[in-house]
């Protein structure tokens, strides 16, 4: 240890001490930045490189998890954790300038739970890993699924020999959103896809051998779904032109709104020009909502026996027009991802439902049941995806409680006591007739 001396007779000593500790400071602070320029280069994600080396290097994460392998072990493999993501607001990027290496970085995990409330046009991003020396691409079938915006596309990157420049090669579904992967060669290949908007809460692409695509069965549980609106609404339809009771009209008005929804699907909304047809799309949730209070007015008969509840039923239309017309306005189109739940709003209609029940109304509780089940199935549709079931049956439990619900509103008897005002109506018809006819004493008279 070094002992400076500090008497009266030190003064050489004195200043070379006050120097020696300039120096020591004057050394701190310029090894001071230093050290952190070396934290900060030692930190995860960190890079001094060049800036186009930096956008194009690749997160410290095992790129042979994230990438696609160019043969299936399993029939199936989910793509969704090996996929990307990045939003173009703008609507007006294509894929040249989303591939450029400045938007590399733009690009981030794919987390259905996490998406912004945004509107805009979606890119995808997943990477085909190169086929090892010696062995064989199989082929591979994406099939999108469940909650896909109209028109999704496929870009292949592909080398052009004349020019030796990269161009993309456009790939469109042929039936149920199914694309060909294409084959993969001995480098990566990165690949994008292009969605119209914001994909919906069941959204899980599958990579699929060709066998276990042609033997999916699970993709037709909205087929049948849709099959079975439409027999609901044709059994409605026979039944109230034959019958007495117009709320079976009106059942199966609405139906044919759900119906209408479910064949159009999500419509593409991420450029932010609808037409007609998406427009259509759009506007039938609304509708549907508008007409089912409707149901209730005329299967409880409440213009006649409770003006307080008819004027409920009709003020509980304004919901449906309001969900109608939302998202078609500025800043709103981010409802269009959500537009499958709307058998939710029917909730709205439970209170008033009870109220005719605690009235003694007939039909109240067949009403409040038709009102319950389409939000217990979509609460089961989103439990059960968590749980690890197939997300396209899932995406189909909306339209199966629909159907059901209609089936127990519109498709079982009248209730009873509007069944015993009809025989009550008929016996005084007959009585009518009956007193009509000309008795024994009037055709002596003739």
């Amino acid at each position: 240890m070094t002992h400076i001396p500090t008497g009266p007779h030190s003064g050489k000593g004195h200043t070379g001490a006050i120097l020696a500790r300039r120096a020591v400071v004057a050394g701190m602070r310029l090894c001071a930045p230093l050290l952190c320029l070396i934290l900060l280069a030692a930190l995860p994600g960190a890079s001094w490189a060049a800036p186009s080396e930096a956008l194009l290097s690749q997160p410290p994460v095992n790129m042979q998890k994230v990438m696609v392998p160019p043969a299936l072990q399993t029939p199936s493999v989910p793509l969704l954790p090996r996929l990307q993501y990045f939003i173009d607001q703008t609507g007006t990027m294509d894929v040249e300038e989303v591939a450029t290496p400045a938007n590399a970085s733009a690009f981030q995990p794919l987390n259905m739970k996490t998406l912004p409330r945004s509107v805009g046009i979606m890119w995808l991003r997943f990477t085909l890993a190169p086929v090892p020396q010696g062995a064989k691409a199989g082929a591979i079938l994406l099939d999108m699924g469940a909650g896909v915006p109209e028109g999704p596309i496929l870009y292949e990157p592909h080398v052009n020999p004349l020019t030796e420049s990269v161009e993309w090669r456009e790939i469109v579904p042929t039936q149920r959103d199914v694309l060909l992967l294409p084959e993969g060669t001995n480098e990566p290949l990165t690949c994008y896809i292009r969605l119209d908007g914001l994909p919906g809460l069941w959204f899980e692409p599958m990579l699929r051998t060709p066998h276990d695509a042609a033997n999916n069965w699970g993709s037709l549980a909205g087929t049948a779904a849709i099959l079975a609106l439409g027999v609901v609404m044709l059994l409605c339809l026979l039944r109230g032109l034959s019958e007495k009771g117009q709320w079976r009209i009106w059942t199966a008005l609405y139906v044919a709104a759900a119906l209408a929804q479910a064949i159009m699907g999500m419509p593409a909304y991420g450029s932010g020009h609808i037409t007609m047809h998406e427009a259509a799309a759009v506007l039938s949730p609304g509708v549907a909502l508008m007409l089912l209070p409707h149901v209730g007015r005329h299967l409880l008969r409440t213009r006649q026996r409770s003006r307080l509840l008819d004027a409920q039923f009709v003020l509980l239309s304004l919901p449906g027009a309001a969900l109608a017309l939302l998202p078609l306005l500025p800043g709103f189109s981010w409802l269009v991802r959500y537009l499958a739940l709307w058998p939710l709003c029917t909730l709205i209609f439970v209170p008033s439902a009870i109220g005719g029940a605690v009235m003694g109304l007939g039909g109240a509780r067949r009403f409040l049941l038709g009102c319950l089940l389409p939000p217990a199935f979509i609460v089961a549709g989103i439990l059960g995806l968590d749980s690890g079931y197939a997300a396209n049956l899932m995406a189909s439990a909306p339209l199966w409680g629909t159907a059901l619900s209609a089936l127990i509103i519109a498709g079982t008897g009248a209730p009873r006591d509007m069944a015993q005002s009809g025989a009550d109506d008929k016996k005084r018809k007959g009585k009518k007739k009956d007193s009509s006819r000309p008795g024994p004493e009037g055709l002596g008279g003739l």
